[in-house]
């Protein structure tokens, strides 16, 4: 049920303390509610008649409005909270607490956000040295790529964030890392080739472990944020809000130094072709097209 939304709401009889879930599919047009508590029905094109009213002018007394104050069924399931259960934990909990997954039906991952932090921790503590070696490599041949350079100034930063995260508005100390100190994000993930001083992000520790590689419209969604980014950032808000794409800039790059790319990174060739592998599916762009064939036999690949 990991991926089935509900409906989570309160029984409209005002005597009854009943808490029901029921599916969404079942909270459609021509829906049938009963409680089975107090067996109140709820239905589509009912309503629950809580009390009569009079508008009355204050000064001259006259009847402006009257009858009866009356919620629909209708628009009360329609603002019913969503919710859905985690995989691992296999509790109910509302769809805000499950990061984004756009492939999902729900639009959202299947284990909550406190189940996948700490089921990372568990996956980082075992991981090998050499397991982080390599990771810290793959970071830093994207890091090359992307073209990356300084920041600038840190302190215009944190002010222009008010110096707390983004995401979840967590007062930070002016130092970088740690529990309680700024970290910066690449709000474009360098994983599409995209660097650091395009427009970093301040977010927490937490919260810059939960963004990791996600695009900012997979990880934030509210358009309102997706502004509010924009302008903190500089990058335009269509690409803010879009889909994952790769950095232009840093493609042609790799295409025009691919055989001094290639050199650099001649002992990761796992990473050089699984690398230009993302880059032609999601661009159709073949980065080794003007690669010496010298250069691609020491990887691995014929020209």
């Amino acid at each position: 049920m990991g991926d089935v939304p509900f409906r989570r709401f309160e029984c409209l009889n005002p005597t009854c303390e009943e808490t029901l879930v029921v599916l969404e599919d079942d909270c459609g047009e021509g829906f049938s509610i009963t409680c089975p508590t107090c067996d109140y029905l709820h239905f589509d094109g009912g309503s629950l008649h809580l009390f009569d009213y009079a508008l009355v002018h204050r000064e001259s007394g006259d009847t402006i409005n009257s009858g009866p104050f009356a919620p629909t069924h209708n628009a009360y399931l329609a603002l019913a909270e969503r919710v859905k259960y985690c995989v691992l934990c296999y509790t109910l909990q509302p769809l805000e607490s499950f990061d984004r997954h756009s492939s999902r039906a729900t639009g959202r991952q299947g284990e909550c956000r406190m189940c996948k932090r700490l089921y990372n921790e568990l996956k980082n503590e075992s991981r090998l040295t050499e397991q982080h070696r390599e990771a810290a490599e793959t970071r830093r041949l994207l890091t090359a790529l992307s073209g990356e350079t300084d920041v600038g100034s840190i302190d215009e930063l944190l002010a222009r964030f008010d110096h707390q995260c983004f995401n979840c508005l967590k007062p930070l100390q002016d130092k970088p890392g740690g529990v309680d100190g700024y970290y910066l994000d690449h709000t474009l993930p360098v994983s599409w080739l995209w660097p650091l001083d395009l427009g970093p992000t301040i977010l927490c520790r937490q919260c810059n472990g939960r963004k990791s590689d996600h695009w900012p419209s997979e990880f934030y969604g509210d358009i309102a944020k997706l502004r509010a980014l924009a302008t903190r950032t500089g990058i335009p808000f269509s690409q803010i809000s879009g889909p994952p794409s790769f950095n232009p800039a840093a493609i042609e790059r790799f295409r025009t130094e691919a055989d001094s790319i290639i050199e650099r990174w001649v002992q990761h060739p796992k990473k050089l072709k699984a690398l230009k592998l993302r880059i032609e599916a999601a661009s159709g762009e073949n980065v080794f097209r003007d690669a010496d064939p010298a250069s691609l036999r020491a990887i691995g690949l014929s020209s």
